[in-house]
């Protein structure tokens, strides 16, 4: 079972522009924590937050590109294309993109919420007050709630390959069609979704330890080195400074891999399709 995970990496990576979107995606995603790390709410931070958030889709919109044109089997990206008409594209793919996870995004938190609810209320076990935090005390509640909610990924990390195929909201919507069409190719997909969870977690942990380590030295050299009270006083912008660097650099990386993984299932997708056109026809009329 062939996956060319690093020769997908490669060709990825040296794709036209590919280095200005990964830093696009990488300043939105510090951007999105320095306008988090102030706790105060307001309509302009809010709007702006939902401003951010788009600009980190738009490299998104980039990577669609290059998974349409795996799924049709083109160039990765047209090298005689401007910056002007690559970015300008990614930016038309990022917004229809962007609408089309919202409004699934809507409707799976609605249709969670009513299950687990549901669920609730039939094992009679919602107190009068609706405290969730109760709730999900209750080990089938519990239990209910990580399916769903691991569903709900698995699907969140196939719907923009589907959509991709013809940047179709519509396609987005067709759950089942996507789901039939990876699982013609299973072991490969949950190979390669477990892989993506791995690798993620892995940046995670290994993000929180770096975060650590530098924070700890810090303390250590202006506890022991440093210890006049002007220099003293600058150590909360250090703090600061590593907590926007380092999530700043693993971005880059998180970044990378979710391309890299999002080629390889585009390719798999592909192998999906690949079936007489009778077939297809009945699939997509579900």
């Amino acid at each position: 079972m062939s996956l060319e995970i690093v020769k997908n990496f490669k060709n990825i990576y040296n794709l036209k522009y590919f280095q200005f979107f990964v830093f696009l995606y990488a300043m939105g995603s510090t951007l999105n924590f320095i306008i988090s790390y102030n706790h105060n709410t307001s309509i302009i931070k809010t709007l702006i937050s939902l401003a951010v958030i788009f600009l980190t889709y738009i490299p998104h919109g980039y990577i669609m590109n290059v998974l349409n044109n795996i799924i049709h089997k083109k160039e990765l990206i047209d090298e005689q294309a401007s910056f002007k008409d690559i970015f300008n594209k990614s930016f038309l793919i990022a917004a229809k993109g962007f609408i089309a996870i919202f409004l699934n995004s809507l409707i799976w938190g609605l249709g969670l919420s009513a299950v687990i609810i549901g669920t609730a209320f039939a094992l009679k076990i919602m107190p009068a007050e609706s405290n969730m935090d109760i709730v999900m005390k209750n080990p089938v509640m519990l239990t209910e709630a990580l399916v769903i909610i691991a569903f709900v990924i698995l699907l969140f990390t196939l719907i923009p390959i589907a959509f991709s195929e013809n940047f179709s909201i519509k396609d987005s919507f067709r759950w089942i069609n996507i789901i039939k069409i990876f699982f013609k190719n299973w072991k490969k997909t949950i190979v390669v979704l477990l892989l993506f969870a791995f690798l993620v977690l892995a940046l995670f942990i290994l993000m929180s330890i770096t975060m650590f380590i530098c924070n700890y030295l810090v303390l250590l050299i202006f506890n022991e080195l440093l210890k006049k009270s002007s220099i003293q006083s600058g150590t909360g912008f250090i703090f600061y400074l590593i907590e926007v660097t380092v999530p700043f650099l693993f971005s880059m990386a998180n970044f990378a891999v979710t391309a890299t993984i999002s080629c390889v299932l585009a390719n798999i997708y592909r192998e999906g399709l690949t079936v007489p056109q009778e077939v297809r026809e009945n699939i997509s009329e579900e």
